[in-house]
Parts: structure tokens; sequence; C-alpha cells
């Protein structure tokens, strides 16, 4: 899909330095595929075990492994590639899956507080990780996604990401990470991952394919809708603000954002928006005379949202301070 940003000239993937990382987890066409890298060559094994069985799935020797699991519910998996061992539970999403938890946190752009927040949220028992976007500087700098790699293997568990405006021109992400489109159910709930730097129409037929009339539907996109912050004027928000009128009338009344610097909640025209922006790319300030303005934090921030019966989302400082509680039904 083509970005609405200032053209670069295409350069292929392989002239990047070449970057090795530990495993990390992404769910990938229903499928949990772990992502490996290596300096040398090496042979992938994955030990795999669920309630009713076990296998070992064997990757023949390569620096580069990508390997779909074969697996469609919960397990426990012990992994070993050279003198690297890793061992952990994934949990499966799904429909059948009826309550689970999330870390949430945006715009880290390589900043070390992503450790941090990686931390915080093992430390209260989520079952995966969603990165709202600009995971690095730029695209082309190693050492941010060296990091992002290597918190994403601590966390040991599945990721999910949406493309930010500095994941242009995507090598990384598309190569490594999700399609810029995509949606995943967890129980009665269908989270929407769209590229929000390209066209409303775009947009707008992105998420209407990806509508699950069975389910309440959330959308997740870098780029806010509406803001009380920097980015409240500028060229996305402004095109897309006949989008925002007809967001309600597709089933979506929440959407989870980011790009802002900052922790937002707006209420507006009965949509909410969150955007959680705080990870550590320089702070932006936030109007606290906004329209619609519930709460807001100028501090690095993250949010744990709880799936149930409602959705609930409490944020918090890198301290543990409490920033905001809300439960959206």
């Amino acid at each position: 899909m083509v970005r609405l940003l200032l053209f670069l000239p295409v350069l292929a993937f392989s002239i990047y330095p070449f970057l090795d990382h530990p495993p990390f987890f992404v769910f990938i066409d229903d499928f949990v595929v772990v992502d490996l890298e290596t300096s040398d060559p090496s042979t992938l094994t994955i030990l795999v075990r669920t309630k009713e069985d076990s296998f070992l799935l064997v990757d023949d020797a390569d620096k580069r492994h990508r390997v779909k699991i074969p697996v469609f519910e919960s397990f426990d998996y012990e992994l070993r590639a050279g003198d690297f061992r890793m061992r952990g539970r994934i949990t499966f999403p799904s429909e059948k899956l009826k309550r689970a938890r999330f870390l949430i946190v945006g715009d880290t752009r390589g900043s070390d507080l992503m450790g941090r927040f990686i931390e915080w949220g093992l430390k209260k028992n989520v079952d995966f990780l969603i990165h709202l976007g600009d995971i690095a500087l730029f695209d082309f700098i190693d050492e941010d996604w060296k990091e992002f790699f290597n918190y994403a293997s601590r966390f040991g568990k599945i990721v999910f990401t949406a493309a930010g405006n500095h994941e242009f021109p995507g090598f990384r992400y598309s190569e490594y990470l999700y399609p810029l489109n995509y949606s995943f159910r967890i129980g009665k709930y269908n989270f929407i991952v769209v590229d929000g730097g390209t066209f409303p129409e775009v947009i707008e037929e992105n998420v209407k394919m990806r509508i699950d009339e069975k389910a309440e539907n959330v959308l997740i996109i870098h780029e806010p809708f509406f803001s009380c912050s920097k980015h409240s004027e500028d060229f996305f928000a402004k095109i897309q603000k006949g989008l925002l009128k007809k967001l309600p009338d597709m089933g979506i009344r929440l959407i989870i954002s980011s790009h802002d610097h900052n922790y937002q909640r707006i209420e507006r025209d009965g949509i909410i928006q969150l955007i959680i922006g705080g990870g550590g790319a320089p702070v932006y300030e936030v109007d606290r005379k906004c329209d619609g303005l519930k709460s807001w934090s100028e501090e690095p921030s993250f949010a744990i949202m709880e799936v149930g019966d409602s959705l609930k989302f409490t944020v918090y400082t890198l301290d543990g301070e409490k920033i905001d509680e809300v439960s959206v039904e």
C-alpha cells in the first residue's frame, strides 16, 4: 500500500547490514509464527506441548528461520538454536479465548524504555503485546530494530504491531512483522489493524473488508483521527474527518492509536479514542481545554487492556502510578 509520504528511492532489503535477532512471535494467517535470525547457520528445534499432545518441529540449519507452528490452541514451548535456549507459554488468539490481557505501547522509536514496559507487562501477567507503531526512529536504523527484537524476544509471547509513519518505507516492517492491514479476534472483540498513512477511501475499504458483524469491532491505527496535541491539525487528521463521521455506522466506536507522544482519552460524537503514544519519543504537550478530553498525561506511559465481557483499560506511568481507568462495553 502506498503511504502519503515524501518519496524515497526503493532500496533492496538486502543492502541493510545483517540484522540477527533472538526469537520472537507474531500471529500471521491464524498461525503462531516464530522468527529467528542468527549470525551463523543453526538448526532450529521447537518442542510444542498442548493439553493433549506434544511434538518436535525441526527447521534445517540456516541463518534465518520463520516457522509456522501448526497448533490452534494455547501451548508451551521449548526452543533451541545453537547455544540459544528459550521456553515459555503462548496464548492462542481466537474467538474461543474469552479473557485475555494486553500490554499496549506506542512510539518507542528505539527508546530503552521498551525494556521497562516489557517488565511491567510480564509483572502484570499479560498474554499479548500491541505496539502501535514508530518502532524505530527510521526504518533503516539497525540498532533500533535490534533493540525492539531483543525486547520482543524477552517478552516471549505474541506481539501485534501497527505500522507507523517512521516505519516508512517499510522493508523491515513487512519482512519481519505484519501486513499493513489485518485483523485478529479475541472473544467477542474483533481488532482491525489498518495503515493510517494513506487516503481515507483506502482506509475505509480496508476497515470494511475486516468488519466482523458478529463481533464488537475495535480499530487500531497509528495516526489518530482527532487529537488534543501536536497532530490535531496535521495532514492526516484533516483529510480523514469525512471518514471519521462514517465510523459509527460501520460499528467502530473505539479507536486505539498513538502518533502523539503522550496519553489522551478523548470522547467525541459517540467515539472513544485512546492515544497511547508515551513510549519514549520526545513528549508533546496536551491542550487541556481541548474538546472531549477526558484524561491525559505527558509522562512516559503504557496501558493494560483486559478483554472479557467488556474492554477495561488502565493506563500507568513507568513508576506504576495509575493515570486513567476506563471500561468500554
